[in-house]
């Protein structure tokens, strides 16, 4: 569910500038609901024109489309109640003229990527470049900008931060694109859509992902914290060899090098989607009690996203299980 992806590096943004500007709960609570109302109503208008203008091609490829069973009319209306739900927060969050920008190139990217004559997402490098801005680049822009003016305005010190970051996010949507349209190849022939990873082919496409992407995204991840919080740092690297903990006890180093690497794609969208949100919000609750709340609200919501922190536990219970009770590993 596109819940789970989108929502929590958003909220990290959130967290994460409501802990350097020192916020209580009471200042940050009401911009941060009418600001996540104006994310998922946004993202829901994207996902619901793609299948708008993707009914024929879903249908041919045997793909759920919501969209098949309604009229013209009814698929219009369901835009426009979407576009209206996903621009009425902002009569009440900052006018602030980058977040305005980029919230209207957002909708743009969206009708370039799905509507002809446009149809960006059957021209290869257009479609990349399409899928990285509006989702992954502008969401953060929007949020940074909108909680920067709000409770830490820019300085001049932050130009290194913002230029780590803004690599970091093409790097991510490139990524993620990337393995989309990898796990998409099939249906994308059958249709005939002309993508990037069918450009140049599947199998490059792979070794693209786990020789360089992977390798060099991770590797950001870790100047861009160097540059802004030892504190993260160190729970990165903690997130990082709990990883490779969890995938040595799951036996993925023993794979064939094809297979093994595929289980790499997916290191720093956890980190993103789970791990990221959780650390801000642990550590601003050291400096403020009241984040612990903030903290048990986001454990209920993203429950899915923590699932690995249960496998962890599982495994080390297994280890003290074993060590302590030898005969038992035999039965």
């Amino acid at each position: 569910m596109w819940w789970y992806h989108i929502v929590p590096p958003i909220v990290s943004v959130i967290y994460a500038v409501a802990w350097i500007a020192q916020v209580s709960l009471q200042e940050i609570w009401l911009p941060t609901i009418l600001f996540c109302v104006s994310v998922m109503t946004s993202a829901a208008f994207g996902y619901w024109l793609n299948d708008c203008t993707d009914v024929q091609e879903d249908l041919q490829a045997g793909k759920i489309n919501h969209a098949a069973g309604l009229t013209i009319i009814q698929r219009f209306l369901v835009l426009v109640i979407l576009a209206i739900i996903g621009l009425l927060p902002w009569l009440f969050l900052p006018p602030v003229k980058t977040a305005w920008c980029a919230l209207g190139l957002l909708f743009v990217c969206f009708f370039l990527y799905s509507m002809p004559p446009f149809r960006f997402k059957n021209r290869a490098l257009l479609g990349v470049l399409c899928d990285i801005h509006y989702g992954h680049v502008l969401p953060i822009i929007i949020t940074v900008a909108t909680f920067g003016s709000l409770y830490s305005p820019f300085e001049a010190k932050k130009w290194n931060l913002i230029i780590i970051l803004l690599i970091l996010l093409y790097i991510k949507g490139f990524r993620n694109i990337t393995e989309h349209q990898i796990n998409d190849r099939k249906n994308d022939r059958k249709n005939g859509v002309y993508t990037f990873v069918i450009a140049i082919k599947p199998l490059n496409a792979a070794r693209l992902l786990s020789f360089v992407l992977v390798p060099i995204e991770l590797s950001v991840i870790a100047l861009f914290l160097v540059q802004w919080s030892v504190k993260l740092l160190i729970t990165y690297l903690l997130f990082l060899a709990l990883y490779a903990f969890l995938l040595q006890r799951w036996g993925v180093f023993r794979l064939p090098l094809r297979h093994r690497w595929y289980k790499f794609w997916y290191i720093a969208n956890d980190f993103y989607e789970s791990w990221l949100p959780i650390s801000i919000l642990f550590l601003a609750s050291l400096d403020n009690w009241q984040y612990l709340i903030l903290l048990l609200i986001h454990l209920v919501l993203f429950s899915k996203n923590i699932q690995w922190f249960g496998w962890i536990v599982i495994e080390f219970k297994s280890i003290f299980f074993i060590t302590h009770n030898p005969t038992k590993s035999l039965t």
